[in-house]
């Protein structure tokens, strides 16, 4: 079991055949933190896009712990001044952290140095 980040959902949205074949071919594999699909519903202009896209992303979400909330404050503190870590990438590193899983991203810049975080490229 991995995490995938939002970049690879938005590029399957989009029908970028790398993503649609990474996350048919992993399917079974496949988790998101619950902060993934807030992130890809930010990118919804209207209501129907938002049904659209919560319809259209049907993997398992993992359960939020209080772990994860002090892990994320952590990283946010360590890497948020140093390399602009995002608070929903801090916490979706920190998911993949607390359950000690992958996460599969094209933007590696994002969790540059982030110490313990397994950080896989999808395609």
């Amino acid at each position: 079991m991995f995490i995938v980040d939002a970049d690879i959902l938005i590029d399957s949205m989009r029908m970028h055949g790398p993503a649609i074949h990474f996350l048919d071919l992993h399917r079974s594999e496949i988790s998101l933190s619950p902060f993934t699909l807030c992130e890809v519903l930010r990118g919804a202009r209207n209501k129907a896009e938002m049904l659209d896209i919560k319809a259209k992303i049907d993997y398992r979400s993992l359960p939020m712990h209080q772990d994860i909330v002090e892990i994320g404050q952590n990283i946010i503190e360590k890497y948020y001044l140093k390399n602009g870590l995002g608070i929903i990438d801090a916490f979706v590193a920190a998911t993949a952290m607390h359950y000690n899983l992958a996460l599969y991203s094209r933007n590696a810049k994002h969790y540059k140095g982030v110490a313990g975080l397994k950080l896989k490229e999808p395609y």
